[in-house]
């Protein structure tokens, strides 16, 4: 018999293991597919890519449209060691931030797999199917074949979500015997703060849940410690930079301080926090704005939460205390910075988890679960081809761009500029050519024209 068991246990494992492999090759894919001829290298990206080439490190994030910047250096240094390391083998093309940052997220969406096919196996087809759903989303799949920072949050989000079911630490909360994989979450979760600054409101939800499951005073106490002691090392780069511009301080109060204000007074606007939340997850996931599916989703959570014993686990509760927690916190940001990518770092366990925990739960007759099981699957597999096609084609320009820096490099090693059509984001010119080898140099007489097919002329 316990052979049996053991034969069992061995099957399963094979197959979260297959399963997880081919969620991430399919991620992977989906992110670096023809990216070599599409990348859309406009502001963000050339800005990063640039600052990535330093071969100083930055102490700081990236710029928030609400004044300031994210609260570390972590997407930067990334970015960094893609640049110096994989870049080389590219010719410092800047796409290849994607082939760094793409491999980051497969490997995250892949971990977060495992984490929940090991926890609810018998739902294991249909949490296939819900990543299947994630992965071709078609703004998440279109974003995540650039290298902007959100991609990296939401990684690190997933990474540290899945931790904290896989170790039990949504379980336990801190305790003496998980104190280093308790370390290793905390930065893993605040990584994710300094990559993009939404991210915080994961971090504050998840920080006051292992805290409220933390047992006995003196625990209590040594994890509140831990944290202080762990964010203020891991913002040191951010405080020197702070230090050393101190008016760059002035930044934060254009919005990002108005924000904050709003959310420790109450201030929010209370009757659009969740129409945001719930609207914006379903377009992200399906390009369509829907209140109803998650609310119905949620409602049946909340249910099944009263009426069945089994679920009334962390993880569900967890999923509670997240989205109140979300809707004040969006409900307090100024309604004209609340757009839909702010979400895209915690849609999954705010929208994607609770769907697989209200299947779980299901209270129907096995036999109609195991039926809509299979027939969502069917149905996400089906509409594979078209979600995948309604992916963001990139910037097709990008091709012409990398040959013709390639020519311009082949005949002139040094030049004054390259002067590309006008376009509707701002392109820096010179920066494949760079990659290249090439020289700028504005003493130079060289300026290199070149036009939408990608014929040169030199002026």
């Amino acid at each position: 018999m316990f052979s049996s068991f053991k034969n069992e246990g061995n099957r399963k494992n094979i197959i979260i293991l297959f399963l997880s492999f081919s969620i991430f090759i399919f991620a992977y894919i989906s992110f670096i597919n023809g990216i070599n001829n599409h990348y859309a290298m406009f502001y963000d990206q050339t800005r990063d890519w640039r600052i990535a080439s330093n071969s100083s490190l930055n102490l700081t994030g990236t710029q928030i449209a609400t004044g300031g910047t994210s609260f570390g250096p972590i997407f930067y240094w990334i970015l960094h060691f893609i640049y110096h390391y994989i870049g080389p083998f590219f010719n410092y093309l800047p796409h290849t931030a994607v082939y760094g940052m793409g491999f980051i997220s497969a490997l995250s969406y892949s971990f977060l797999f495992y984490v929940f096919s090991k926890n609810f196996y018998s739902s294991i087809i249909f949490i296939f199917g819900i990543f299947i759903l994630y992965i071709t989303s078609p703004i998440i799949s279109s974003i995540g074949s650039t290298s902007w920072n959100p991609n990296l949050a939401a990684a690190f989000v997933n990474f540290s979500f899945g931790m904290g079911i896989l170790f039990k630490i949504f379980d336990n909360g801190f305790t003496n015997q998980n104190r280093m994989i308790f370390i290793l979450y905390v930065i893993i979760t605040w990584f994710s703060v300094q990559c993009h600054s939404p991210a915080l409101f994961f971090v504050f939800a998840s920080f006051l849940f292992v805290f409220l499951k933390t047992n006995g005073k003196n625990l209590k106490i040594k994890f509140v410690l831990y944290i202080i002691i762990l964010i203020f090392i891991l913002q040191i780069p951010h405080l020197i930079h702070l230090y050393q511009n101190l008016n760059v301080i002035n930044d934060y109060n254009r919005g990002t301080s108005k924000a904050f204000e709003r959310f420790f007074l109450f201030q929010g606007a209370y009757g659009q926090g969740f129409l945001f939340i719930f609207e914006a997850s379903f377009n992200i996931l399906f390009k369509q704005s829907k209140l109803y599916p998650f609310i119905l989703v949620y409602l049946y959570l909340l249910f099944v939460f009263i009426f069945k014993k089994e679920a009334r686990t962390s993880l569900t509760k967890f999923s509670f205390l997240f989205i109140l927690i979300s809707y004040h916190c969006y409900s307090s940001l100024p309604p004209a910075t609340r757009s839909d990518y702010l979400l895209l770092s915690s849609v999954f366990p705010l929208s994607l988890s609770p769907l697989i925990l209200a299947y779980h739960y299901f209270i129907f007759p096995k036999n109609l679960k195991y039926f809509i099981q299979i027939i969502s699957v069917i149905a996400i597999i089906y509409f594979v081809p078209t979600r995948i096609s309604q992916k963001d084609s990139g910037f097709d320009y990008y091709k012409t761009i990398v040959s013709s820096s390639r020519q311009i490099f082949d005949s002139h090693k040094e030049i004054k500029d390259i002067v590309y059509p006008k376009f509707h984001l701002p392109l820096d010119t010179t920066l494949v050519y760079e990659g290249f080898g090439g020289k700028v140099n504005k003493q130079s007489n060289i300026v290199a024209y070149v036009d939408m097919n990608g014929q040169i002329t030199y002026k």
